[in-house]
């Protein structure tokens, strides 16, 4: 599978991510906040602040996902579906195309590991608990869960097709501290069968696969086209390590688009500002004169208002950089 091109991504600069996510105590309570979100708010934010895309998590653990989809709904079969009845993703994305603003979606590789009713019915099943509270939710190093791996590859083939050419881009997390060795090999499914999965819809469409917090950046897989780049609160000098030694900043790693994804927050989603707006606009300039990409996650209320100190230091990078 060839690289997609990312010449618009790296023109783009930067973007933002935020965490809209969460679970919530029953299908009706998640539908109506995902109801109440306003994505035209939402948008007019972004165009002011000029950002180059904007990520939304669909969803991380809980189980709970901010679009419908057909096959996760036949697969865990829930009484009532824990997939929301409007499609916020594709709201936003039509929200954000008359600003020429792409959209781009967050999801975990390891699916809903805080559901454990989804976690049996996808096959997420091993001998040993770790976080979230959720009984075998870590395969043994010498397990492929390859039944789970075709059932989250299908849910997402799902999504792709929904949204079609709506989403340029795919962000997996979780890709390896969970299911370590899962994705990884020529064995199928793997890593070229996922990223195959989550482009049917639009081609053209850029993937990720994180493994967790790498500081200086590397690439998880030939088959990703960008860097998921999660530096948390770090900022490295440099893209990796080799034999001790920085290699020099450039625009592709392995032929992958050198992209890194930072919180503006304490944490992700979090406020207030950690960081001196003047650092906010030299390390995006730093990144981008060498080539790179960078993500800065923003805080975001219920509704789909951007945090008022995040929203500020966006404004003054975009009056720096655009």
């Amino acid at each position: 599978m060839a690289k997609m091109n990312t010449d618009w991504f790296h023109d783009a600069k930067w973007g933002v991510f935020t965490h809209w996510c969460g679970g919530a105590a029953s299908p009706k309570e998640w539908n109506a906040r995902v109801d109440a979100f306003d994505v035209d708010l939402l948008a007019r934010q972004l165009a002011e602040i000029k950002a180059g895309y904007y990520f939304i998590t669909v969803g991380q653990c809980s189980g709970f996902y901010c679009a419908p989809n057909e096959t996760y709904n036949r697969l865990v079969q829930h009484d009532e579906s824990h997939c929301s009845g409007r499609d916020l993703v594709s709201d936003i994305a039509d929200a954000l195309e008359p600003y020429s603003i792409r959209t781009m979606v967050y999801l975990a590789a390891c699916g809903p590991m805080g559901d454990p009713y989804a976690t049996k019915k996808l096959k997420l099943i091993c001998d040993q608990t770790l976080g979230w509270g959720v009984e075998g939710n870590r395969a043994h190093k010498s397990q492929r869960l390859v039944e789970f791996m075709r059932n989250w590859e299908a849910i997402c083939r799902d999504w792709s097709l929904r949204w079609g050419r709506k989403v340029h881009g795919w962000w997996f997390d979780a890709c390896c501290y969970y299911l370590e060795q899962d994705w990884w090999g020529d064995d199928q499914p793997s890593f070229r069968t996922f990223a195959s999965a989550v482009k049917a819809g639009n081609p053209d469409a850029i993937a990720a696969f994180n493994s967790g917090v790498q500081s200086p950046v590397i690439t998880t897989s030939e088959y990703e086209d960008f860097t998921a780049g999660e530096l948390a609160e770090y900022m490295p000098l440099g893209t990796r390590m080799v034999t001790g030694m920085l290699h020099p900043l450039s625009r592709f790693m392995d032929g992958t688009q050198w992209h890194v994804l930072i919180h503006l927050g304490t944490h992700w989603g979090a406020t207030p500002a950690m960081l001196p707006t003047e650092l906010v606009v030299g390390y995006t300039k730093y990144v981008n004169r060498h080539g790179g990409v960078i993500t800065w996650d923003t805080g975001i209320d219920e509704v789909g208002n951007l945090q008022k100190d995040h929203f500020e230091q966006l404004k003054a990078l975009a009056a720096a950089t655009r």
